[in-house]
C-alpha cells in the first residue's frame, strides 16, 4: 500500500472519531456524561414506598395496596417501623433491633 494513502486512510479514521466525538457532545446538550454510582441510582430513580394492607402491616412499592383483614398480635409491630427501600431495591420493612425484637415477643 502506498504510503500518502495509508496517511490519507488514517487521517480520515481520526476525523470520523472526532466527530462522532463532537455529535455524541452535542446529542447530550455539551453536558459531560457521569456514572452514577449504583446505590444512589436506586434511591434517586425509584418511587417512595407505601404502607397499606387492612392493617398497615404491608410495605410495597405500589400505592393501596390491600389484604385481608385477619388481624395478628405482630401487625402492631409493624406501627413505628419503617417502611423503605432496601440495599436491594425493593421496598420492605428495616429490620431495626426494635421491630425484630417485637416481631419475636409476638
Amino acid at each position: 500500500m502506498n504510503l500518502k494513502i495509508f496517511i490519507s486512510l488514517i487521517t480520515v479514521a481520526i476525523l470520523v472519531f472526532a466527530a462522532s466525538l463532537a455529535f455524541i457532545e452535542i446529542e447530550n446538550n455539551g453536558t459531560k456524561m457521569t456514572t452514577v454510582p449504583a446505590d444512589s441510582a436506586v434511591e434517586t430513580a425509584q418511587p417512595t414506598c407505601f404502607v397499606g394492607g387492612c392493617s398497615n402491616e404491608i410495605c410495597s412499592a405500589e400505592q393501596g395496596v390491600v389484604s385481608t383483614c385477619i388481624y395478628k398480635e405482630e401487625y402492631a409491630c409493624y406501627q413505628a417501623a419503617a417502611c423503605e427501600r432496601q440495599s436491594d431495591g425493593q421496598c420492605g420493612w428495616t429490620q431495626t433491633v426494635e421491630l425484630t425484637s417485637c416481631l419475636m415477643g409476638k
